[in-house]
């Protein structure tokens, strides 16, 4: 009996080191690869949030350091990459009627097409005067359109 138990042991050692072992080469694997990211983009850019990276850096780039962009989705991306003040309007409430109140100083708007509860709509801004497009980025789902908000262009 003394025999098996110290069989069991051994073995039960063994299992463990080797679950420990894999573990830790996991762990060296993943940090490699998390090294790569940060050295190539800072953190790892997902295939959907490549345009939001490209408008953001179009920001940093094209816009005066107090400028100030809305948005209504991936805040941190943009706010990242433009290094620019950023409004994040609110999210389940239509406020449309009364953007002016909502959106009161000139600055750009950031649409990501992935977001269907953005507001203002695509629609809306494309048919308002207030919004001048200026450019998008990306396609499909990843597909951004940035526009330009100037306060005075009343309807």
């Amino acid at each position: 009996m003394f025999l098996i138990k110290n069989k069991l042991i051994k073995w039960l050692i063994v299992i463990v080191l080797l679950i420990l072992l894999i573990f830790s080469l996991s762990d060296v694997i993943h940090k490699d690869y998390k090294l790569e990211a940060i050295k190539n983009l800072n953190f790892v850019i997902y295939e959907d949030s490549y345009g939001i990276m490209q408008a953001g850096l179009w920001l940093k780039d094209n816009t005066s350091n107090d400028v100030l962009i809305y948005v209504n989705n991936n805040w941190p991306v943009i706010a990242y990459y433009s290094k620019r003040e950023i409004m994040l309007l609110p999210l389940f409430k239509d406020f449309s009627p009364d953007i002016d109140k909502v959106m009161n100083k000139n600055g750009y708007y950031v649409v990501i097409e992935s977001s269907k509860d953005r507001i203002p709509s695509l629609d809306f801004v494309l048919n308002d005067s207030r919004f001048q497009s200026i450019r998008d980025f990306g396609s499909g789902s990843d597909k951004v359109y940035l526009f330009f908000y100037n306060t005075s262009n009343q309807l």
